[in-house]
Parts: structure tokens; sequence; C-alpha cells
């Protein structure tokens, strides 16, 4: 952010851009795209998108017409911003289909989107909603300038999640923009020829791109600029959704998937009283923004959603992260934002000057952070002394419930099963000291029946 508030990132498109003052967001429309801004508001179809609930609400709060004319609006916060290299394969799916619906709504008031890529879409209340508001533009007949766009940030990374790895979203980290086609195209199986879907849109797509390099004559520039009918905007929509709908995962098997179920770790005493712990606290308490830091399959991140208005549920587990999507969609659970990231390697500052899309840090702290059954495998698994994760812990959260998991615990005891025991200062005093630097102790309990302690502490 510079010194006028302007959102650093926020320099590409020169219709406006986004400041924020006093903790708000604002979003301000320049000269260039004052009429355009008009026409689509005055035809209803901004009020239609937030209607349907597919683009955020938001109000004009000052307007300007002297030699540089603007109007600034005010957006609807959003509690947590999220990226698409962050979503479950159902989160990114349901993007593209947002993505579309809008397309389709513009198209039938004379407009079309301009930009569609991921990171115009934000999770608001459990369901993606269109936050860039200065996308529109006059459709004038011509073939959407945002389908190239649209295949290589939507449909060629759901296609490589289903077909190669649901974890290969990550690949927009790097293409801020899409996946190219060409590369996509590369990637993918060849049995994904003989979707009709995939063929059209990705293989013989990626072909199209690189002959455009090559062809510049008259005709094809002829060719490309001709009428393109209502019918057949609507249509390529049509058939984009198909494509995406005929997307879905294979039944993927996690072993953290019925983890409390299964487990021998906690009997049935000792899970009750681990979730009167946290309940209790929840209750006192009430944090508005709660982290659940490796938070499986979201058994403490819906506990967490009856008292707090905003629940971010993080883990490593794709399947688990999917799995809880899922289960926020059919149950119409509004306040968790479940999504995929790797905490020891969690999602850097990237894009121009690393400012245009943010870190995890730079995305605000919360109130409270759940760190359950989570430590051992830092520690342990990834070895990051307990220093660095009560530092961690102390510059993301006010308060914390963590577990600490000592070495005779049988989960402890297979990570160690297999390597040397090199972690002579994993023990429970080394951990009070460390996390002693940056939260006061409020509360420890022993876990029945197991060398488990939670504790409960606040950030001095």
């Amino acid at each position: 952010m510079d010194i006028h508030g302007k959102l650093v990132g926020s320099y590409k498109d020169p219709s406006g851009y986004v400041f924020m003052k006093d903790s708000q967001i604002f979003r301000r429309v320049n000269k260039c795209y004052l009429d355009i801004y008009r026409q689509v508001r005055d035809s209803g179809l901004f009020q239609e998108l937030i209607d349907k609930g597919l683009l955020i609400n938001h109000e004009e709060v000052q307007e300007d017409c002297g030699e540089d004319p603007y109007i600034i609006i005010k957006p609807r916060m959003i509690g947590f911003i999220s990226y698409p290299y962050e979503w479950s394969f159902s989160q990114l799916k349901d993007a593209a289909l947002a993505t579309l619906e809008i397309q389709r709504i513009a198209i039938s008031h004379g407009f079309t989107l301009k930009d569609a890529h991921g990171f115009n879409i934000q999770f608001y209340r459990g369901i993606p909603v269109f936050i860039d508001t200065l996308s529109f533009d006059r459709w004038d007949r011509t073939p959407w300038e945002a389908y190239r766009q649209f295949c290589e940030s939507f449909l060629v990374p759901l296609a490589l999640m289903r077909y190669r790895s649901p974890y290969l979203n990550c690949m927009l980290t790097r293409f801020l923009n899409g996946i190219p086609l060409e590369i996509g195209s590369g990637l993918l199986p060849m049995r994904t020829k003989l979707s009709i879907s995939l063929l059209m849109h990705v293989h013989l797509h990626a072909g199209r791109k690189a002959n455009e390099g090559k062809s510049a004559d008259a005709s094809l520039k002829l060719r490309l600029n001709r009428g393109f009918s209502k019918e057949s905007m609507l249509g390529l929509c049509m058939s984009l959704e198909k494509a995406v709908r005929n997307l879905s995962l294979p039944k993927i098997d996690s072993v953290w998937d019925d983890y409390y179920q299964s487990s021998c770790i906690y009997s049935e005493a000792a899970f009750e009283q681990k979730r009167q712990f946290i309940d209790s606290i929840l209750q006192d308490h009430r944090p508005s923004i709660v982290w659940d830091l490796g938070c499986n399959t979201g058994e403490f991140s819906l506990l967490s959603a009856n008292y707090s208005d905003l629940v971010v549920a993080i883990d490593s587990d794709h399947a688990c992260v999917e799995r809880l999507y899922q289960q926020c969609k059919s149950e119409h659970i509004a306040n968790i934002l479940p999504l995929q990231m790797d905490l020891v390697n969690p999602s850097p500052a990237v894009g121009w000057d690393l400012q245009e899309r943010m870190s995890l840090h730079e995305r605000g702290g919360c109130d409270l952070a759940l760190a359950l059954a989570l430590i051992h495998h830092l520690c342990i698994s990834a070895n990051i002394p307990l220093e660095y994760v009560a530092r961690f812990m102390g510059r993301v959260s006010r308060r914390l419930i963590i577990e600490f998991i000592p070495k005779e615990d049988p989960q402890v005891q297979l990570l160690l099963a297999s390597r040397e025991d090199i972690f002579t200062g994993y023990n429970r005093e080394t951990f009070e000291s460390a996390f002693s630097k940056y939260f006061r102790i409020l509360r420890a309990d022993e876990l029945f029946g197991t060398s488990r302690i939670i504790y409960h502490m606040e950030r001095v």
C-alpha cells in the first residue's frame, strides 16, 4: 500500500484502482471508465448479479464532476482473501461456473466480462462471488476476449487436478494469468483428447494460440472481427459449462478422513474432554475470526463456527479440504472457508514486486488459532524448532489453543520409527518455555488416558 492508501497490487487496470482508508476497502472509478460504469449500473446488471449472489455488493459514497471526474464505491468487506491456488477442486469448479453464469447474464444486458481469471472471485458466506466491479465492458458482437483467460485460469487447472493430481492448482502461483494452454495440453494424458470438450477448449485451442502468433494477415483479422452473434456467445458459455461440469475427481482416500472416528489415540472420554475444553473457550471469548491450522476434516472448525463470524480451516491434505467444503456446501454452513495449504510452506507473496498477491501473513491474523494434533508434524516431520513454531503462532493469533504431543505418544513414535531421533529439545518443558516468550499460558489440561496436554494461551 502506498502513502495514499492505494493498494500496490491494484495497478493494471486503468479503469480504476482499489485503496484502503480507516481499515475499509474502497474502489475509485476513473474518468476513462465512468461512462461504461454508469451504463452497466443503469442497465440493472449490477443489481441482478448482486441479487443472485454473484457480485459483491457495493455502494457509491462519493462522486466528483470536476476536471478529473471520478466515483468512489465502497464494496462489502470480505472476511479473508483467498486465492485459486489454495482452493480445493470443487471450490475452483464452483468459481468457474459462477464466472460463466456472470458472463451469460452480462451478455443478456449487452455487456461482457473483459477479465475472467480466478483472482476476481472470492468466497463470501460460503459461495463464490465476483469482486471486480470494473471488469465489465460493452459487448460489440465480437468473440469473448477473455475466453483464453478463462480456459487457462479454470479449465486447464481443473483438468490437471482431475487427471494428474489435485495439488496441481499450485501451478497458479507460478502462472498468475493462468496455466498456458500449450503447457496444460502437454501435461494432460493423451486420453483427454477423447473428450470433445477438452479437445476443443484445451488441445485444439492450444494449437490455435500457437498459430495466431504466426498468422497476422488481413483475412485472419477479418474472420476474427466479423459479427459474433448472441447465440454463438451463449453457445460458447454452454460448451465451457459442460466442459467444467464433466470434470470430477475420482475417489481419493486420505489417511486423515476418519482420524477421530477410527483412531485409538483418544478414548471417548478424552475426546469429549478435548471438545469441552475448546467449547468452553469459544463460548467465553466468542472470537470473530478463527484459524483452524491443520484442520483435518474440520471436526473443530465446525464447532468453532457456532461461536465465530468466520473460520479459516487450513490443511495440507486436499481430500480433507475437499470433503469439508462439500460438507459446508451441502449443510449450508456459510462461515467456514476451507483452504488447502501446507503450513511448512504457506502461500507466499507473489507477482510484481511481490505485492500482487499477499502471503498468508499479510492477509491479517486471527482472534483465535487452533493447533490440534499438529505440533509433532511441524517439529518432528518437518524439523521446525519449537521456538520457530511459537514465534509463528504469536505472529498470527492473539489467542491460541494448542495440543502438545510428547515423544511417548504413539503417533510421535510412529514418526520416529523411520528416522534418527535428533530432537533432544522436544519436550514439555522446552515447549512451555518457547511459547511463554509470546503467550501467557492460562490453562493446561492433560487428556484422559493419553500423554497429550492441551493448552489455552493469550498473547503477551
